[in-house]
């Protein structure tokens, strides 16, 4: 999955659970920009602006991309594409966690906080059921 196929399965999950009887809030983390530069003036510009915001802690290094909560608790949901093959049989690798997402699902280990990689809606929903969100 490609980032357009990762922000696809982003907007479906949280439409479907917007649209679904569930009693959950989905809300996507904005953890990176695109930022057009097409000067040097405007590449310095973008690099202080990336800085800021880093500094300010409006990125964080391997935050997940969905965050679900609800009456029973929440989880992070990072969405990664699923193994498949191409045209030619050829098969592609599974998403892998970079070594700030690992860190980051330490972390919430540490804190007893669920962070359930998914590569569907289905494997969400299976999440979300299991951790008693919907």
């Amino acid at each position: 999955m490609s980032a357009v196929g990762e922000r696809l399965l982003q907007r479906e999950i949280v439409l479907r659970l917007q649209a679904g009887p569930w009693p959950v809030v989905a809300a996507a983390i904005p953890n990176g920009v695109w930022l057009p530069s097409h000067s040097e003036d405007e590449r310095r510009l973008v690099g202080r602006l990336m800085r800021r915001m880093k500094d300010d802690g409006m990125l964080t290094a391997g935050a997940p991309d969905l965050v679900v909560l609800g009456e029973a608790g929440g989880l992070y949901l990072e969405l990664k594409r699923a193994a498949e093959r191409d045209l030619f049989g050829k098969r592609t690798v599974r998403g892998q966690l970079s070594e700030a997402q690992r860190e980051f699902r330490r972390r919430c280990e540490g804190a007893g906080v669920p962070y359930v990689v998914a590569t569907s809606w289905q494997e969400a929903r299976d999440a979300l059921l299991a951790h008693g969100l919907i």
